[in-house]
């Protein structure tokens, strides 16, 4: 069952939009920095003070999430969730996930199977 979640068809393209991202944060950090070089001292403390790299590294990371999280979204899950749901609607919900995750192969697709029932509502009382 855990094999019945198929990789989204949007890999290359995610992985595309990922590489995409990554390499526009490099190139806004490249430029502000590059405008810093032939500033003397003062000049370069008081645009260091107003420099925000950090605001680069947060906004990359959070269009690194999305992207992820986009290309999980788009994985076929619902005979999973479905066999998961109809297996343990007579358990008690907070006993659902660690029985599944015994009864999913110890590897990573068992890993990767899991990870998206986690976010499943009626399998997860946290999320309820």
């Amino acid at each position: 069952m855990p094999r019945s979640v198929l990789p989204s068809k949007s890999r290359r393209n995610a992985a595309a939009g990922l590489a995409l991202v990554k390499r526009s944060a490099r190139r806004a950090a490249g430029q502000r920095l590059g405008r810093l070089d032939g500033l003397g001292a003062s000049d370069l403390n008081r645009e260091l003070e107003e420099l925000d790299l950090e605001c680069i590294e947060l906004r990359q990371a959070r269009e690194v999430r999305y992207k992820v999280r986009a290309r999980r979204d788009a994985d076929k899950l619902a005979p999973l969730i479905r066999w998961a749901v109809t297996s343990t609607r007579d358990m008690r919900p907070i006993d659902r996930l660690p029985y599944l995750a015994s009864v999913l192969p110890q590897n990573l697709i068992g890993a990767h199977a899991l990870s998206h029932l986690r976010w499943e509502k009626k399998l997860n009382p946290d999320l309820l």
